[in-house]
């Protein structure tokens, strides 16, 4: 019966891998748009259960990242996508979530944090370090930025894409505004 228990724990291993990648920006190494709704879902689950709990979700768009794509080509681009990400997972909790949505926009859900003070130590953070030139392999040095949007999943919040939208639009007050800045969605 060796053979058997190895047969199981081996489609069991592939079935979790087969997960993973399905929940995996696989340029980057953090969660994709499917990986993004699965947590929004878990976590809009949570606000209706514990009305005290809410999360704030970030939607950053880089600034001047089709300038550095298109000048130093898409190798160079693909570095500071994952640049991006890696400084994303590092300045975030083990708690929170780091999603890239495709392009040059990511998302992050800060677990369990709402409070504006806390949000903005994070979201000040990051634009310093996103603002420090960063060094490709190649000898080549990109400078970007960031426009950020935030909302806050509450009770109020009526679902994922709902958000989404609200975290999108502060996005674009923050584009509109001069770009490499934040805003919250006032609502």
């Amino acid at each position: 019966m060796p053979g058997v228990a190895n047969d199981v724990t081996e489609r069991q291993l592939a079935a979790h891998a087969a997960e993973h990648m399905a929940v995996t920006d696989l340029l980057t190494g953090v969660g994709n748009r499917r990986g993004l709704m699965k947590r929004l879902d878990q976590s809009m689950r949570i606000v209706e259960s514990d009305p005290g709990y809410s999360c704030g979700l970030v939607m950053l768009d880089l600034d001047r990242f089709k300038q550095a794509n298109d000048t130093y080509g898409h190798a160079v681009g693909d570095k500071v996508l994952q640049h991006v990400a890696s400084l994303l997972t590092e300045l975030g909790r083990q708690s929170d979530y780091v999603a890239r949505l495709g392009g040059d926009e990511f998302v992050v859900l800060l677990e369990g944090t709402a409070r504006r003070e806390g949000i903005e130590r994070v979201l000040d953070r990051f634009l310093q370090r996103v603002n420090e030139p960063i060094r490709i392999e190649s000898g080549v040095e990109v400078s970007i930025g960031a426009s950020l949007g935030v909302a806050i999943l509450n009770r109020h919040a009526q679902s994922a894409e709902d958000l989404l939208q609200r975290a999108d639009s502060a996005m674009y007050q923050a584009k509109h505004s001069g770009r490499n800045c934040y805003r919250f969605h006032n609502g």
